[in-house]
């Protein structure tokens, strides 16, 4: 969607949000695509926050100055949704900023999607914050679960996990000291761990995924370090 400016030579604004979501489970309280919405206003859906609440505040947004007859600005701006941003954006905005439509479109500014809200004001964040997805295969001693069994990758996922929470602690402790945001720390979860074969034995590997988003303060190779060792 485009809104023509008064000086449309002028570098644009664009303001984004994306349209698909991350799979659904089975223990919903109502059905993930129905956007069935309670008596008290909670919209259920899947994708109702990430990240069509941002998409839904845009055109929200210019409805309203649009019924109070404010129509143009000075520069044109362009309300873009855009797919494929769960699993990396290549078939999403990766691909659309290296098109020569994007180029047409003369971006001077963007809002880029945050964290939803839960309050009336939209928090606005100025970072430049990088995604990094952490794969993780622990490798250990298998053998019969009933034997103390050295060196196993329990052991070292136990460390893994320690590591990752004290790296954690320390940025939520550093936000809330410093009465900082999001947009300023860096954050780090493990989200999925698998292992095993059966109940009784003990896994030779683990595969363990955490999700890093923030700035790259470290190389690399030194927050691997910081996070394995």
């Amino acid at each position: 969607m485009t809104i023509i400016g008064s000086l449309p030579d002028l570098p644009s604004i664009m303001l984004y949000s994306h349209m698909d979501t991350v799979q659904t489970s089975s223990d919903w309280t109502h059905h993930p695509y129905s956007g069935y919405k309670d008596e008290n206003g909670t919209i259920y859906g899947r994708g109702a926050q990430d990240m069509k609440s941002l998409g839904i505040q845009h055109m929200e947004a210019f409805r309203n100055l649009f019924e109070q007859g404010i129509k143009q600005w000075k520069r044109t701006i362009h309300i873009v949704f855009a797919p494929d941003e769960e699993t990396g954006s290549e078939n999403g905005m990766k691909g659309f900023v290296k098109s020569e439509e994007f180029k047409k479109l003369n971006i001077g500014f963007s809002l880029d999607e945050g964290g939803p809200s839960q309050k009336d004001i939209y928090d606005v964040y100025y970072g430049e914050k990088v995604t990094w997805f952490v794969n993780v295969t622990i490798t250990g001693s298998a053998g019969h679960g009933s034997k103390f069994i050295k060196n196993t990758a329990l052991e070292k996922l136990e460390r893994l996990l320690y590591n990752t929470r004290k790296f954690r602690n320390e940025q939520e402790a550093l936000m809330n000291k410093n009465n900082l945001t999001l947009a300023d720390v860096t954050t780090l979860n493990v989200n999925i761990i698998n292992g095993g074969v059966l109940v009784n034995i003990l896994p030779e590997k683990i595969h363990v995924c955490e999700l890093r988003n923030g700035y790259f303060r470290e190389e690399p190779l030194s927050f691997q370090r910081l996070i394995c060792d």
